[in-house]
């Protein structure tokens, strides 16, 4: 007999690894993260991807500030606009991302035994941003 254990919802949800997924980049905010040292997070909001309460959810990549030809924020940055790209010395000003239309991809990892995400790779995106609409209290009009 197989017997399983029923166990308490995650509180995170995972989007499906290896598809891109149209998103906008809200914003980019700085941090020290996790211990990793300098980091920069960029603050998603993926397409259709609202809460029961008719809010679009925030998702964020986090990378870290470091900028080389074998770094993950280098990548991020070739795939959405390769001209972003400063030359070795200069600098590159982040807030260019701010509300910028992106595809992003996914991948699937193990952490001690627990199912987690982050985003692999983005992309400029051809998509265009969906129709604002209204939350309930746009809707309701006081009298």
């Amino acid at each position: 007999m197989v017997t399983v254990k029923m166990e308490e919802a995650g509180k995170s949800f995972l989007h499906e690894p290896d598809e891109w997924l149209p998103a906008t980049i809200d914003r980019v905010e700085e941090g020290d993260d996790y211990g990793f040292g300098p980091t920069i997070r960029l603050i998603l909001h993926i397409d259709g991807d609202i809460s029961e309460g008719g809010e679009q959810n925030e998702t964020w990549a986090m990378a870290s500030q470091k900028l080389s030809p074998r770094s993950k924020l280098y990548g991020w940055l070739k795939g959405i606009n390769p001209s972003l790209l400063p030359d070795v010395g200069g600098t590159v000003q982040l807030d260019a991302l701010n509300n910028l239309r992106v595809d992003v991809m996914f991948e699937h990892y193990d952490d001690a035994g627990t199912t987690k995400e982050k985003a692999a790779k983005f992309r400029a995106s051809k998509t265009k941003a969906p129709a604002k609409v209204p939350t309930v209290a746009d809707k309701e009009a006081p009298f």
